[in-house]
C-alpha cells in the first residue's frame, strides 16, 4: 500500500487521478477509513493517526480547517487520538487554530489533557497555545485532568505552574474537589491537596 512510483505517486494518487471513486474508497478502507459515515475521511485519519492518509488528503485539497457537528476540528481529533506526528503535521500546516473551541468550549489542548498525552501537551504549549482557556463549565486544564485524565497529567500540569491550583469552575469546584469526588482519581486528589498545603 505504501509503494510509490518514480514520481512519488502511490495507489491513492492513481485512484484519484483515474477518477475511480470505488477504488479510492477501497484503498481508504484498507486504512480503516470509511467514506459513507458522517465524519470526514480527514477527521477519521486524524483520530487513527494515519499521517500518510492525512498528507494525501491535504495534498488533494481536503480542508484542514473543517469541523464536525460538535465544532471539533481535525486537530481536536488528532489530540484525542494522541498521535504526535499527526498533531505536528496539522499545526505546521498553519491553517488550524490551535486555540479553537468545540461546542463544549474544549480546545485541542484540553482534549490532550483528558487523553493524558504529555508529549502532545508539551508540543502545543511550545507552539503558544492559550493554557488559561476554560470550557463552558468554567473548567481549566487542571480541572479536566482531575476529572478524567491520568494522575501523571495532573502532576505534569502542576510541575509547570501553568494554572492557579485554587481556581474554581462555575459550580465552585477546585481541581482537588473534582478529584476527590472521582474515586479512581484518589491519587490526583492527594497530589493536589499536598500542593495546596505547601
Amino acid at each position: 500500500m505504501s509503494e510509490v512510483d518514480n514520481n512519488g505517486t502511490n495507489v491513492l494518487h492513481w485512484a484519484c487521478k483515474g477518477g475511480h471513486v470505488d477504488m479510492f474508497e477501497c484503498v481508504l478502507r484498507q486504512y480503516g477509513i470509511l467514506m459513507n459515515v458522517q465524519t470526514s475521511p480527514l477527521i477519521q485519519a486524524a483520530l487513527k493517526g494515519n499521517r500518510d492518509i492525512i498528507e494525501f488528503l491535504v495534498s488533494t485539497g481536503s480542508n484542514v480547517s473543517q469541523v464536525d457537528d460538535a465544532n471539533n476540528t481535525v486537530l481536536h481529533w488528532a489530540c484525542l487520538g494522541g498521535y504526535m506526528a499527526v498533531v505536528k503535521y496539522l499545526v505546521r500546516q498553519g491553517s488550524v487554530d490551535i486555540n479553537s473551541r468545540n461546542k463544549d468550549g474544549l480546545t485541542p489542548l484540553m482534549t490532550t489533557v483528558i487523553k493524558g498525552k504529555e508529549d502532545v501537551f508539551d508540543f502545543l504549549v511550545r507552539m503558544g497555545v492559550n493554557v488559561s482557556r476554560v470550557d463552558v463549565h468554567g473548567r481549566n486544564i487542571l480541572h479536566l485532568a482531575s476529572l478524567g485524565g491520568p494522575v501523571e497529567m495532573v502532576r505534569h500540569i502542576l510541575g509547570q505552574n501553568l494554572v492557579d491550583i485554587n481556581v474554581r469552575d462555575k459550580d465552585g469546584n477546585t481541581a482537588a474537589m473534582i478529584a476527590k469526588r472521582k474515586s479512581r482519581h484518589y491519587n490526583s486528589y492527594n497530589l493536589l491537596v499536598s500542593r495546596v498545603v505547601q
